[in-house]
Order: C-alpha cells, then sequence, then structure tokens
C-alpha cells in the first residue's frame, strides 16, 4: 500500500503481559483486549503516525514506516543508545535477528514523549528491504572506547550522563546500566571514576565507593518449592 504519511509497524510476535502500546495510543488505533497476553492488533485506519506507540513499547517492538511506491521509503526507529546518529549520517540498519540488511541516511530526530529517553531515528532506506527493517545497529563513534563491556557502555555515554548531572559511579550506573553484567563491575567502576574525576575536575578521594551485589545463581522452581528439613 502506498502512502503519504507513516503507519506504526507492531513487529511483538510473543504472548507476553504488556499492553502500553495500546494504553498510549491516543487515538485508539492498537487493540490488545482485557488479556493483556493478546498480540497486539494495528487499526491502520485510526494511525496517524505520532509515534507515541513506538516510544511507549518498553520492548522496542515497534517502528514505523512511510511507504512511497518509489525506490526509497521512510522508516522510523525507536533508539535508546548514546551517542544518537546525527541528520545526514550513515546508519546500518538491521532485520529482527540483528542481520544486516544494508544502509540508510539519517533524515531527522523525534522524542515524541519529552519525557521518554526513547528518540525515533528516521531513517532513508532502499524500498526492497522496508518491510524487514525493525532497528539501527548500536552507532559507534570513532575513537570512542567501550568502557564496561559487559553491558556495551561507551565512554561518549559516561560523559553525556555526567553532562546530565550525575556525580557518582551508582548514579551513572542507575543511567545507563554500566556495572550491572556479570562482572558487576569489576573493571569499568574504576574507570568511570577516573573519567568523572577528568570531567569534573575533582579528587579521586572525593569518589563515594559504587555498591556492589555478588552474582545471582540461576535458582529452579523445584528447589524453591522443597521445604527445607
Amino acid at each position: 500500500m502506498i502512502r503519504s504519511n507513516y503507519l506504526a509497524r507492531i513487529n511483538c510476535f510473543q504472548p507476553i503481559p504488556c499492553n502500553p502500546c495500546e494504553t498510549s495510543c491516543p487515538f485508539g488505533a492498537i487493540l490488545i483486549g482485557e488479556d493483556i497476553t493478546n498480540i497486539p492488533v494495528l487499526d491502520i485506519t485510526k494511525c496517524r503516525g505520532c509515534g507515541i506507540c513506538v516510544a511507549a513499547c518498553p520492548g522496542i517492538a515497534i517502528t514505523m514506516a512511510m511507504v512511497t511506491g518509489g525506490d526509497k521509503d521512510y522508516v522510523a526507529i525507536p533508539y535508546e543508545y548514546y551517542p544518537l546518529p546525527e541528520i545526514g549520517d550513515e546508519v546500518t540498519v538491521v532485520d529482527a535477528n540483528g542481520n544486516e540488511l544494508g544502509h540508510g541516511i539519517v533524515e531527522k530526530l523525534k522524542k515524541p514523549n519529552k519525557n521518554d529517553p526513547t528518540t525515533l531515528v528516521f531513517v532513508i532506506v532502499d524500498s526492497s528491504i522496508t518491510k524487514s527493517v525493525v532497528g539501527i545497529k548500536k552507532y559507534i563513534v570513532k575513537d570512542d572506547p567501550i568502557i564496561c563491556r559487559c553491558e556495551e557502555i561507551f565512554e561518549s555515554e559516561i560523559i553525556n550522563a555526567i553532562k546530565k548531572g550525575d556525580r557518582t559511579v551508582d548514579a551513572i550506573k542507575r543511567r545507563t546500566r554500566s556495572g550491572m553484567g556479570m562482572c558487576q563491575g569489576k573493571t569499568c567502576n574504576r574507570l568511570i571514576a577516573n573519567i568523572i574525576v577528568r570531567e569534573l575536575g575533582i579528587s579521586l578521594s572525593e569518589q563515594l565507593p559504587s555498591s556492589k551485589r555478588p552474582p545471582v545463581g540461576v535458582i529452579s522452581i523445584k528447589e524453591l518449592s522443597q521445604e527445607k528439613s
């Protein structure tokens, strides 16, 4: 179908208890029903392409597309990493399995909800891959080292958190997920502390020690159900 405006595209195919897309749509274009494990259904006659549902979806499972009928189409993709790509940048687009489909050009950026960190990246893509595009490969700036390898957090993301007011390793952890991986920050906590010191011009002794939690092992339901003798 050729359209002159964006339409939501729901890429949610698993019956999970989730319905923010339905409750957030101001036009009633998405229906899940009383059983919130139902698969969302889009009513294209009601969709206005506002992008609110895209930002509201916690699973980043909704995109938008505008099919032009020509060689190029437009896809709006939710993106929650820093740094954000800029208008005119070339990005790599991927399918639902993370496979690279090709490249697209960033046309614009938009935040449907100012209180939500999700940014919509509008990308111009070849019409031959429009139906398969669901994401963008994480945008990496040259000379931007990874600080937290477990969660793939880059130095630019740490600096961005500091600019937003975070002054401790724990504060940055809550914003970026750094230190929440399997190693519990054994390497990155020290690196982040040094970045804070460098960016704020303070002493390392002024940094509060970060909170640490031991790794959690997998416990089966059977083990939990057994009474202690």
